[in-house]
């Protein structure tokens, strides 16, 4: 349903008004009398108010027999601007209310969005396309203009307002809804709302918790705010903070990883990744390599990065100077001169650039290079991030297969960042890391005790972290998980040599110092207490894998129990299709 476009009535009325101004003045010069300003006024308030209000206007025709045209007409429009202002405003208001009450009555378990912008619009299309059974109800500022969106229906409903208040919040079945997205592009709006709804949610008895997604647009926000801040006492909420890049980055890494973790690099022990370009992206995406992207022995891996112009070296990869290797060429120096023997070395290549005319130009020349050295078209994997839907795009979708024709993957954000990837990947990860939390409480040596619903959000990303690992670590061993009812064999941990088991063993302790070096802690020595360690960012088991007590081992060994953490929510592991015949 459309909602009352006011602006229209305002236009209308206002010309009523003045055409009702100047009949007026016409009127008063056929009497021979003086129009003061003030009574003109509030002769033209009358011309709306004569139906509800015997006025000065009954007595026109007895004053004058002939009045003007322009005054007659104007009286005569009034009274059907007001019939049909009436109508208009009766029909908000009940269909405002009819809203309410079809949310109230049979919306169960929807979602509530916050926010009117394309992020929103797309995340609404795709979960009213592919989610058939999802109730959406969406919040908009009262003078939002909805017509690009999609109308309402039976499981799909607008709300209104000057500002989000509890009023607002319990007309959209806050206590029934299961999942909140605070999507505005302003994230100290997202995060005033948060704080609303945390107040409401605290006063309303769930069986559940409501989760809230709470986008943020800055990197040093989102790390501030995973640090800061917790649940509520109640634990009526479960926040999680996301930003769009990290997403994408997190996406990128985990899908292509196996170009970068190929069995060659195992063997040479070295990680060399190749950035053309930069963009927003580059952030992101460097940070979810540094802590994903990681070998039994802790040697920092590598990114060659090839620019325009030469930069000073990244804050955050200065940081992190012990975990990666970053090093840049000039882009045509890079191009007339490529330094073949580095060329032979890099597992993956990434295009970046915010001018999406020379993105297909840097593709190009990125393979060209690549195929002078290994005469093949396959390798190494050349991804193209496309992180807005451009025009450039639509335009000339001849491009896309020319890319493909260069075996280039471009990867775009908008069918990425979908409803399938914010709602069912998400649970599917945090399923995978509520079970190893589950593990690690269990252990003697535990640290973190509380439920999993009273962990705040940077906690539980350590876990979401350790859980998107595990496909990496079973693809070393030409491994993959898959639900139960998949056809191929489960596939025992139990076979793995010694050596194998140890190795992995390193592998997770690595992974785990980088997660803890990008969040900015360092080594110490002591071994204070949880509070003083987290507050400072200092950490004893930041060190090399030789050094760690058996206790402190034992913990990087959890793996050995993925089968059953796996198991507990109705996964297994089971061999990669293309190892079965070996």
């Amino acid at each position: 349903m459309k909602r009352t476009n006011w602006k229209v009535f305002i236009y209308i009325g206002l010309i009523i008004y003045f055409s009702g101004m100047i009949g007026w003045y016409q009127y008063y010069n056929l009497l021979n009398k003086p129009l003061p300003m003030l009574t003109a006024i509030n002769l033209c308030v009358q011309l709306f108010t004569q139906p509800f209000i015997p006025s000065i206007l009954l007595m026109v025709n007895d004053a004058f027999p002939d009045p003007p045209v322009l005054l007659v007409t104007a009286r005569f429009a009034a009274v059907i601007f007001m019939f049909f202002t009436i109508l208009a405003l009766i029909f908000s208001v009940f269909k405002e209310w009819w809203t309410v009450i079809r949310v109230y009555f049979t919306f169960r378990n929807h979602l509530i969005l916050m926010g009117l912008n394309s992020k929103t619009k797309r995340l609404l299309e795709d979960v009213l396309m592919n989610t058939p059974k999802q109730q959406i109800v969406l919040l908009v500022p009262e003078s939002a203009n909805t017509e690009a969106y999609p109308r309402e229906n039976a499981r799909y409903a607008i709300l209104a307002a000057p500002i989000v208040t509890p009023s607002l919040l319990n007309r959209a079945g806050i206590s029934k809804a299961s999942k909140v997205f605070l999507l505005e592009e302003d994230e100290v709006l997202n995060l005033e709302r948060l704080k609303a709804i945390e107040g409401l949610a605290s006063r309303i008895k769930r069986p559940t918790p409501l989760k809230i997604a709470v986008l943020l647009h800055h990197y040093a926000t989102l790390m501030a705010f995973k640090e800061l801040k917790g649940n509520d006492t109640t634990g009526n909420t479960d926040i999680h903070a996301f930003q769009w890049d990290q997403r994408f980055a997190a996406y990128i890494a985990d899908t292509f990883f196996s170009s970068a973790l190929s069995p060659e690099s195992f063997e040479t022990e070295e990680i060399v990744l190749l950035v053309i370009g930069n963009s927003r992206l580059f952030e992101p995406l460097a940070l979810e390599w540094i802590q994903m992207y990681r070998l039994p022995s802790n040697v920092p891996i590598k990114i060659i990065q090839v620019l325009d112009n030469s930069i000073p070296v990244p804050d955050f990869l200065r940081e992190l100077g012990d975990q990666v290797e970053w090093t840049q060429y000039e882009n045509a120096a890079f191009f007339s001169a490529p330094p073949f023997e580095l060329l032979n070395r890099i597992n993956l290549c990434v295009v970046l650039n915010d001018d999406e005319r020379v993105l297909y130009q840097e593709c190009q020349k990125a393979r060209r290079v690549f195929y002078q050295t290994r005469r093949t078209l396959e390798n190494p994997t050349i991804v193209l991030p496309v992180q807005e839907h451009r025009p450039y795009w639509t335009k000339l979708p001849r491009i896309k297969e020319n890319l493909k024709t260069l075996m280039v993957r471009a990867v775009f954000e908008e069918e990425v960042i979908s409803s399938k990837e914010l709602l069912e990947g998400a649970d599917r990860i945090d399923a995978l890391a509520k079970s190893i939390h589950g593990f690690y409480t269990q252990l003697p040596q535990k640290q973190i005790g509380e439920e999993w619903e009273k962990l705040n959000d940077a906690f539980k990303d350590e876990n979401r972290i350790a859980a998107r690992h595990i496909a990496y670590k079973l693809s070393y061993l030409g491994l993959e998980m898959a639900k139960e009812e998949d056809q191929r064999e489960s596939v025992t941990l139990d076979t793995l040599s010694k050596a194998e088991k140890e190795q992995l063993s390193q592998l997770e302790h690595n992974r785990w110092i980088a997660r803890k070096r990008v969040c900015g802690y360092v080594a110490d020595a002591e071994k204070p207490g949880r509070e003083i360690r987290d507050t400072l960012k200092i950490h004893p088991d930041i060190r090399e894998w030789a050094t760690l007590s058996e206790a402190d081992k034992a913990k990087d060994a959890g793996f050995l129990e993925y089968e059953e953490i796996l198991r507990r929510i109705g996964l297994k592991i089971v061999r990669k299709e293309r190892y079965e015949d070996n």
